[in-house]
C-alpha cells in the first residue's frame, strides 16, 4: 500500500494564504496617513535634491534666487516637479528668505483636515551668508 507523503511546505503555504484570505478584509488601512507618509517621503526626496544642487552652485545668487534657478529646470532632476498623491504638483511658497515645498491636500485648498491637510516641508539652507 502506498502512502501518499505530504509536503510541509506546501501545506504551511497553503494555510497561510487562507488565512490571509480571510483577515484581510478585517485589516483597516488607514488611507489617510498612507497619503501623508506618501507625501512626507516625497518632499524628503525633493529636499535632499535641492539641498545637493544647493551645495554645487557657486554664485552670488541669494539662496530663494538659487532655489529658483533650481526649480525652474536647469537641472534634470526638475524637469517635472513629481505629483502629489492626488495627481497635483506640488507647491513651491516663498515665505521671505525661506522656501517651502508641500501639498494642500486633496481639496488644493489651504488649510484643512485628513485628505485636505496641508503638508509643507522647509527647503534647508546651505552655508547661507544672509
Amino acid at each position: 500500500m502506498n502512502i501518499p507523503t505530504i509536503n510541509v511546505f506546501k501545506l504551511v503555504s497553503v494555510l497561510l494564504v487562507i488565512l490571509t484570505l480571510i483577515y484581510l478584509p478585517s485589516i483597516k488601512v488607514n488611507k489617510v496617513q498612507l497619503k501623508h507618509t506618501l507625501i512626507n517621503t516625497e518632499l524628503k526626496s525633493i529636499n535632499t535634491v535641492v539641498v545637493r544642487r544647493l551645495r554645487e552652485i557657486e554664485s552670488d545668487l541669494s539662496y530663494v534666487e538659487k532655489i529658483n534657478l533650481i526649480l525652474q529646470n536647469e537641472f534634470d532632476d526638475f524637469r517635472e516637479i513629481p505629483l502629489d498623491p492626488w495627481l497635483k504638483p506640488y507647491i513651491v511658497k516663498l515665505s521671505g528668505n525661506k522656501v517651502y515645498i508641500g501639498s494642500y491636500g486633496q481639496d488644493a485648498i489651504k488649510g484643512g483636515k485628513s485628505n485636505n491637510k496641508d503638508i509643507f516641508m522647509l527647503i534647508k539652507k546651505i552655508n547661507e551668508k544672509e
